[in-house]
């Protein structure tokens, strides 16, 4: 039976490359989350046109940090498939910009 994961950070990089493993290597479904929603959109693409997976991937645009963009990611795999069985926590963002300190960060910017 397949698994569906949801995979944040997926429309490029690390994120992207799980969500293609997932997808062509371990049969799952996935949603997908990122903020980008042109390389969401091109992922989406490529995964249903180029790889003929049509209907494994749910895309959910938008910062992972919005309690109901991660609802909204839940409430797609539930209706999509019936369930969630994981999730790779992968979207990530400099909270020292450009370069700074790690001690310096404040409470709110680990919490992003």
């Amino acid at each position: 039976m397949s698994k569906s994961i949801i995979v944040t950070g997926a429309s490029r990089g690390i994120g992207r490359a799980v969500t293609l493993q997932l997808l062509k290597n371990f049969n799952s479904n996935v949603v997908a989350i990122a903020r980008s929603e042109k390389d969401l959109s091109s992922l989406k693409v490529h995964v249903e046109e180029d790889l003929g997976l049509k209907g494994r991937l749910e895309i959910v645009i938008g910062d992972v940090a919005d309690e109901n963009v991660a609802e909204q990611a839940v409430q797609k795999s539930l209706n999509a498939w019936g369930k969630l069985d994981g999730v790779v926590a992968n979207a990530g963002i400099s909270i020292l910009q450009p370069m700074g300190k790690i001690a310096d960060a404040t409470m709110e910017d680990w919490k992003r």
